[in-house]
């Protein structure tokens, strides 16, 4: 019996692996475990928290994967530096968007099932992001992966 190691590669594809090889798979493996799951449950009337759930893990792991680093007891910025990575932002309001979203979406679904009482969201389109350190940031949260659930927080 032959062992899938993703959805579309066996375990030869790492036997002698180039760089790419890898990316294939870690993309493979994050678009139909993942990302394929997420769409289902954004097609539900109320599966935006489970959704947010699975994709809170997101900005971690790329950052596990960007350094070749283990995220164990470094998650907060291993998230900061991954979301900063997706989103090709650098500086203070990138660094503070991503603690403001690790705190209260991330560790909420992690440690609670549920997001901390101060995340919303809406299916009515892009909604501001409010930092409790700077109040409105300049600029709103878009990506790919959390579009459809626009998370923000507010004071």
């Amino acid at each position: 019996m032959e062992h899938e190691i993703s959805p579309n590669y066996k375990h030869d594809k790492l036997d002698d692996p180039t760089h790419e090889d890898l990316v294939d798979v870690v993309e493979d493996t994050w678009r139909h475990y993942v990302f394929a799951p997420v769409h289902v449950l954004l097609d539900q009337p109320h599966g935006d928290i489970a959704a947010m759930t699975l994709l809170s893990s997101y900005f971690e792991a790329i950052w596990s994967y960007v350094s070749g680093e283990s995220s164990e007891g470094k998650s907060r910025v291993f998230f900061k530096n991954g979301f900063c990575e997706v989103f090709k932002a650098d500086g203070e309001s990138c660094e503070i968007a991503a603690r403001a979203i690790y705190k209260n979406l991330r560790c909420g679904v992690a440690h609670a099932g549920l997001p901390n009482h101060k995340v919303s969201y809406s299916r009515e389109g892009i909604l501001p992001y409010i930092s409790e350190k700077i109040g409105w940031v300049a600029g709103y949260i878009s990506s790919p992966s959390f579009n459809r659930c626009q998370p923000h927080t507010h004071v």
